[in-house]
């Protein structure tokens, strides 16, 4: 089964894998079309929201973030590509020619902020050093080879549909749900609460706040729902974790769709007036069950 985000997830034959690196001239080119976009966006937010008596640190903050939102979607989503190597025609894969894992990608966007690393390509080989920590390589396009039909991909949770009797969800209580989301609630107003104190003066426009607001609540539960196998801190707590209608674990992109719903007003507590779930749970397709609808060590391993 072919997957947009696998390039090569089999056991590669003896031979069949030799990487072509991508070129300095084209390294240097995609860097300049990426820092271009990225330096366009943290500008552009820093004159629409801040003034010019902010202090610096916010500038810092704010293009860190950029940095994030910028290249771990698009690594991750786009096949190991960013704006810049799809127009340079490269990608990042693993030294075995995969498409990195999320946990990978989000350590290439880590190593970038260190000091001269985004061109320390120019001068090591046969990559950068945020290459050579995470262990991946940037190669051409050409020399990878399509995904054969019949592969599954290892970081896919499960292709195929779970027998009738598989799988039979418990919807989490209103009682639970409530729970948990007044955990992750207060949780998120203290990091925005602390983020606003520290950085932002009692002049600063509500805009700022609202930002930093909306920032700490995707920082806060994609990672956690996609990395923790569909629960937030609340959701560890009650125990209780995020599952699609078929019982597999959701993807990126839903988990992104589920937190970018919850900034809908009144959305939140949704649940409490709707069934089986929330607004944010019926326009993403997603349920909210209790774990041990999933107790056999089968299910969770293959579906969550």
């Amino acid at each position: 089964m072919e997957d947009k985000h696998i390039i090569l997830d089999d056991i590669i034959p003896s031979g069949a894998w030799k990487p072509v690196h991508a070129s300095k001239g084209k390294r240097l080119v995609h860097y300049i079309i990426d820092y271009i976009i990225t330096s366009t966006a943290t500008s552009f937010i820093s004159l629409v929201f801040f003034s010019e008596s902010s202090p610096a640190m916010i500038y810092l903050l704010i293009g860190v973030i950029i940095h994030f939102v910028y290249y771990v979607p698009t690594e991750y989503l786009m096949s190991g590509k960013t704006i810049g190597k799809l127009i340079t025609q490269t990608r990042v894969v693993t030294h075995e020619g995969y498409h990195p894992e999320l946990s990978v990608i989000l350590l290439r966007t880590l190593c970038r902020l260190v000091p001269f690393d985004p061109l320390s390509f120019l001068f090591s080989e046969p990559g950068g050093w945020h290459d050579m920590w995470s262990k991946t390589w940037v190669v051409e396009d050409h020399c990878l080879s399509s995904v054969p039909d019949n592969v599954v991909p290892n970081n896919v949770i499960s292709t195929s549909s779970p027998s009738s009797n598989a799988w039979k969800s418990v919807h989490a209580s209103k009682g639970k749900r409530l729970v948990h989301y007044i955990i992750d609630y207060i949780i998120t107003f203290i990091a925005t609460s602390f983020i606003s104190l520290v950085f932002f003066s009692e002049s600063s426009s509500t805009m700022s706040y609202l930002l930093i607001f909306v920032i700490i609540h995707f920082v806060y539960y994609v990672p956690t729902e996609y990395l923790m196998s569909g629960k937030t801190i609340g959701k560890l707590i009650t125990p209780t974790r995020v599952v699609t209608h078929e019982g597999y674990h959701p993807e990126l992109s839903v988990i992104l769709l589920r937190t970018l719903c919850r900034l809908v007003p009144f959305d939140p507590l949704s649940f409490l007036f709707s069934e089986p779930g929330g607004w944010h749970d019926m326009w993403s397709k997603t349920w909210v069950v209790e774990d041990h609808c999933l107790s056999s060590a089968y299910h969770i391993n293959k579906y969550v």
